[in-house]
């Protein structure tokens, strides 16, 4: 399967359960762009995962295709997952992270994983917020 056809994939499955049970699960996220010169996908992607590492996440599924970068991450055994996109579009590069906390909502499990990758993307990019 490729890269795009998983991509898609994981966001058919997110609607899906978003849809679902919408009130089961905490989701946070958090979408910048910045001037790729700043940023290219392949530094993106090493950010996210230093994020993920620092937030005691496991990487699941990593891949780097050059314009698109995925990450899939989750802490061992537990009922949460950090899903994160590095993308190349034109002079931009765009970065969407979505944190999801499946024990319940209200939690803010996900909105820490969430700013602490985000932290760590504005860092590697220059970017103060």
């Amino acid at each position: 399967m490729t890269m795009g056809k998983r991509g898609l994939l994981a966001g058919a499955l997110l609607a899906m359960s978003a849809g679902a049970a919408a009130g089961d699960f905490g989701l946070d996220y958090d979408v910048e762009r910045v001037p790729a010169a700043r940023l290219s996908v392949a530094s993106c992607a090493a950010a996210v995962k230093r994020g993920a590492d620092a937030a005691g996440y496991v990487t699941r599924t990593r891949q780097d295709q050059g314009k698109l970068a995925l990450h899939i991450a989750g802490p061992r055994g537990d009922g949460k997952a950090l899903v994160a996109y590095c993308i190349e579009a034109g002079a931009m590069t765009v970065w969407v992270v979505q944190a999801l906390d499946y024990t319940g909502p209200g939690g803010d499990a996900s909105a820490r994983v969430k700013q602490r990758v985000a932290d760590e993307l504005r860092r590697a990019a220059g970017v103060k917020r």
